[in-house]
């Protein structure tokens, strides 16, 4: 409160007399004071105050105010914490956990708040939700931007309000990979298979692969992979861009392949002998030195344009002996590859003078029976002979018809 008063005599104000009446009662607790504080004040008392002024040495004559009602106040503007209903706690708000608001606020009249809430996604009001304190995780995708306002309401009518909005985080992929077989065979094609990579919130898209330092991609892919330590890392990433990465190494134990592979010609007949413990072995043969059996795989290098591409061969035939023969089916430099089979698997590792070898078969005749069964196989008819044999021929059929005209 403030006042104003004259003096006479000129004197200013001193040791004035204030006085404060609540309901009628003069409340002399509060005698001297210019300002009652907020918290000593109840809804719907009646105050007045009056004042007797002073020079310092007389008092003056009284000023008593009309009492004034303390009117209701309307509820401190509410403080809000939205995000993941995490069991009572809230987190960072993610689509597999419910949208919880907390709100906080008090009345100065000490009466009891009411909260009501609204809520709205990516700008738009959600109706169904009026006056619900959380949002289930059902209606809950990464990406979308919800928002509530919080009412902060006393048991009179009077409110004030607050707003806050949170957006959905998209949770990060799981990476997960497997080999086909299990354990892997060294040497053999194996499977690198990702399917089993998950996404809590949404579903993988992409898979990156890094063996060895070769980028591949995809969610499964063969590779053949000699002995040794060899370096797998598998990088995952979702439809909301989120990515996950687990790198491992992976140990190899030493390639089972044959051992001292020797090719002979007798005539034209090509011998192969090896040395080795598979119960299934397979012979392949091509006229030009065999680096893969299994044409080009996932961690070969693209040949440039106009270099020849690997294929993949079909064997020339299948043994269980650590011998075998065929008749050469042309007359050059031929080679052969053995391979093995272990669990079922082929081992397609090839290395030259190990389970690679030649033979010069350009002295042998052609053969007519490429069937490697190794049973006796009957020379081809010498060329010279096939054509004296069709001249002769020619000539008589040339007798023949002239005969029939004379006739």
């Amino acid at each position: 409160m403030v006042w104003e008063q004259t003096d006479i005599d000129g004197d200013a104000e001193s040791n004035s007399e204030i006085r404060w009446w609540v309901n009628g009662e003069w409340e002399r607790d509060y005698d001297g004071m210019t300002t009652i504080p907020a918290s000593e004040t109840v809804r719907d008392q009646h105050w007045s105050v009056q004042v007797v002024p002073g020079d310092g040495e007389d008092l003056g004559s009284s000023m008593k105010t009309n009492a004034r009602a303390i009117q209701n106040a309307p509820p401190s503007a509410p403080e809000i914490t939205l995000g993941g209903d995490f069991s009572g706690s809230i987190g960072i708000p993610d689509s597999l956990h419910d949208l919880a608001a907390e709100a906080y606020s008090e009345d100065p009249d000490e009466e009891i708040v009411l909260f009501d809430y609204q809520w709205s996604r990516n700008g738009f009001h959600v109706p169904e939700f009026d006056g619900a304190s959380l949002v289930p995780a059902s209606r809950l995708e990464p990406g979308q931007l919800w928002g509530v306002t919080v009412f902060a309401n006393d048991p009179w009518g009077l409110s004030s309000s607050a707003s806050q909005s949170v957006t959905i985080a998209n949770l990060p992929p799981t990476a997960f990979w497997s080999t086909s077989p299990e354990p892997p065979v060294p040497g053999a094609m194996a499977s690198f298979d990702a399917s089993n990579s998950s996404d809590p919130d949404g579903e993988v898209v992409t898979w990156f692969w890094t063996i060895n330092g070769v980028e591949l991609a995809g969610q499964s892919i063969g590779v053949l992979l000699p002995g040794g330590v060899h370096t797998v890392s598998l990088t995952v990433i979702d439809d909301m861009g989120g990515s996950d990465t687990l790198e491992n190494d992976i140990v190899f134990g030493s390639v089972i392949m044959v051992s001292s592979l020797s090719a002979s010609l007798d005539g034209s007949t090509v011998h192969l002998a090896w040395s080795g413990s598979s119960s299934e072995y397979r012979v392949y043969r091509s006229t030009s030195p065999i680096t893969t059996v299994v044409g080009l795989t996932s961690m070969d290098e693209v040949p440039l344009w106009g270099e020849p591409v690997p294929l993949d061969m079909e064997p020339a035939g299948v043994t269980s002996d650590t011998t075998w023969s065929e008749t050469a089916p042309v007359a050059s430099v031929l080679y052969y590859a053995v391979t093995t089979v272990v669990d079922g698997n082929e081992v397609v590792w090839i290395v030259d003078g190990v389970n690679m070898v030649s033979v010069d078969a350009t002295t042998a005749a052609d053969s007519v029976d490429t069937d490697p069964t190794g049973s006796p196989k009957l020379l081809a008819i010498p060329i010279a002979a096939l054509l004296l044999l069709l001249g002769a021929a020619a000539i008589g059929l040339t007798l023949a018809e002239s005969r029939r005209r004379g006739a």
